[in-house]
């Protein structure tokens, strides 16, 4: 058996619990984007969750819940003496700030979708036979990071796009193919 070196196996796995929390923290914070959590504590500036609570409408045990689980990781700032939640300007940047050339509700979107996973069977499907490999769907793009479901001159590629830049929507061999006597085949991505 080979020798294991600790070092290793616990960047390994402490690689793998961020990945796993990073997970975990996609429905929490997609909520504290939808019900304007977020922007609460943006717009008028530090709260207690009862504070918050009182300003978004919503139940303080929530909230609190929420903050909470928000500070732990570093999406918010908690500050323990006043336990009074607030939002740094780069945090502001990346959750608030819906112009930011870095707001990433969108990203937190497209990560909950199920189209991030529901062509794992094709792929692993791909990977037992000799097929000439899996195709993207028709629609080859996706709303970038920042746009919320606006399409904007960046897209991201969907997820089995086996283009490494811009995806198809973006390309001009895409537009020339939708156009030609092509379409009937796959797509070009």
């Amino acid at each position: 058996m080979a020798t294991i070196d600790n070092d290793k196996l616990n960047t390994l796995v402490g690689k793998m619990l961020a990945d796993l929390g990073g997970a975990f923290s996609v429905p929490t914070t997609r909520i504290g984007f939808r019900l304007g959590l977020f922007d609460a504590l943006h717009e008028k500036g530090p709260a207690t969750a009862a504070e918050l609570a009182t300003r978004t409408g919503l139940t303080e045990r929530y909230v609190r819940e929420w903050a909470l689980a928000q500070a732990a990781n570093g999406y918010v700032a908690y500050e323990r003496a006043t336990e009074r939640f607030s939002l740094s300007p780069e945090q502001a940047m990346v959750f608030a700030v819906k112009d930011s050339p870095v707001y990433l509700a969108g990203a937190f979107d497209l990560s909950a979708t199920t189209t991030m996973v529901e062509g794992q069977p094709k792929v692993e499907a791909a990977f037992r036979s000799e097929s000439p490999g899996v195709t993207a769907p028709a629609a080859c793009s996706a709303p970038s990071a920042r746009s919320s479901g606006r399409a904007t001159s960046t897209p991201l590629p969907r997820p089995g796009c086996r283009r490494s830049t811009a995806c198809c929507r973006g390309c001009r061999r895409a537009r020339r193919w939708r156009t030609s006597a092509a379409a009937s085949a796959s797509p070009p991505c």
